[in-house]
């Protein structure tokens, strides 16, 4: 049972200015989550072990600026694509088009602008 949600600034975009913030969600157990809204970000996941010591089964980062700054949006919900699109290019009804290489020479998982941007 859910037992503890708590709101906290996590910062400021550099991009567009938005606001940023954290939620923690705790249950009963000691377990919890928080999660960002750049991203839907799941930042860190604090579960027990056997010996009921706390420990973060989620990579993630301490900051915004480096969530920001990864390639690979570590921790976010991605899209529009997951995966990589071979040298940025695709083509539908024989219509090329070209996507931002966010991971040179790839797109990958919708990238700069993609899900984790919204």
């Amino acid at each position: 049972m859910l037992r503890l949600i708590t709101i906290e600034q996590f910062g400021i975009t550099k991009a567009n200015e938005e606001r940023v913030v954290k939620i923690s969600l705790t249950n009963n157990n000691g377990m919890k989550i928080q999660l960002l809204n750049y991203g839907a970000i799941l930042m860190s996941a604090l579960v027990p072990d056997r010996n009921d010591i706390l420990r973060d089964i989620v990579l993630g980062f301490r900051t915004l600026q480096e969530y920001e700054s990864d390639a690979y949006n570590i921790g976010a919900i991605i899209g529009r694509v997951a995966g990589h699109i071979s040298n940025g290019k695709f083509a539908v009804d024989s219509r090329e088009y070209e996507l931002g290489l966010n991971a040179p020479p790839h797109h990958m998982n919708g990238g700069k602008r993609g899900s984790i941007s919204k």
